[in-house]
């Protein structure tokens, strides 16, 4: 997993973490004879905290970070002991503590690991169309929710609804086996199609979306008509395929991304009834719709 997409590291574990390896160097200041002993040993214990908090929160690399605190506290507690003259403590006793708490602090960091990318995994999962591989209407409706909110500070946003013209003959003639092949391969023509700035899912049925981040009426039409293009010289079992598509812009008079795929879904029942295998671009938008 990328370690950019793990959870901060709340601030009360880092203050406890920095608490815990303040601790023993404190206690050996001013407890040296307690701390030397056996029983004493066990204020040791504190100073792997750190190991077992930041190993959940940071896997591996908080392991690394909390023996790397751990090094600079016994660092301490050394140079305590030369300055003033303090009983050494059981370093056999210490080492063995902090080898059994390292190998816990690592095995904690791998089952956090492995649950992080089960969860990371369900979380894809639930966000891709099952059929054709791409992002489904729940990721799509996350994006435009992004998307617009960036349009209205200024960034440009196009959205281009696609319709698998006469796609219910094809189930009826073909079945639905060679009616979800034709829906795969148009999701395919999409993402090769489809720049990685932008995102094109399943929206529903046969009906598909592009959203085209900063992209001009020109570029939006060049987009489209090769989508189109590519989907007719597609060979397919079931004979040529074509689509028809809606292309809108935002606008400011916009309310929501909603109106935007409204308008864009307006567009394509224009080309639709135009003849298919056709685009036509949104009027002007007004609150009148």
């Amino acid at each position: 997993m990328d370690p950019s997409s793990r959870p901060p590291v709340p601030p009360r574990a880092l203050a406890l973490s920095i608490g815990a390896l303040v601790v023993p160097v404190v206690a050996v200041a001013l407890f040296p004879d307690w701390t030397s002993t056996d029983a004493g040993m066990l204020i040791w214990l504190t100073a792997l905290i750190p190991a077992f908090l930041l190993s959940y929160y940071r896997g591996l690399r908080g392991v690394a970070v909390a023996l790397s605190g751990g090094m600079a506290v016994i660092t301490a507690t050394q140079l305590s002991i030369v300055l003033f003259d303090i009983a050494e403590p059981n370093w056999t006793l210490l080492a063995a503590i902090v080898v059994t708490y390292l190998a816990i602090a690592i095995g904690i960091s791998a089952l956090s690991e492995l649950l992080r990318r089960e969860r990371q995994a369900a979380e894809d999962l639930a966000m891709v169309d099952k059929l054709t591989g791409l992002p489904n209407r729940r990721h799509v409706e996350g994006v435009l929710e992004r998307e617009f909110a960036a349009a209205r500070r200024g960034r440009g946003l196009t959205v281009v609804m696609f319709d698998l013209d006469h796609f219910k003959s094809v189930n009826d003639r073909f079945g639905h086996v060679k009616g979800d092949l034709v829906l795969r391969e148009f999701a395919e023509v999409l993402r090769q199609s489809t720049r990685k700035e932008n995102l094109s899912g399943r929206f529903g049925g046969e009906e598909f979306i592009s959203i085209l981040r900063d992209s001009d009426p020109v570029g939006a039409r060049i987009y489209t008509q090769r989508v189109l293009d590519a989907l007719a010289n597609r060979a397919l079992p079931t004979g040529q395929q074509t689509a028809s598509a809606g292309i809108a812009h935002y606008e400011k008079a916009m309310r929501s991304w909603e109106v935007l795929v409204d308008h864009a879904d307006r567009a394509l029942y224009v080309a639709k009834n135009g003849g298919r295998n056709a685009m036509a671009d949104a009027p002007p938008y007004t609150d009148a719709g």
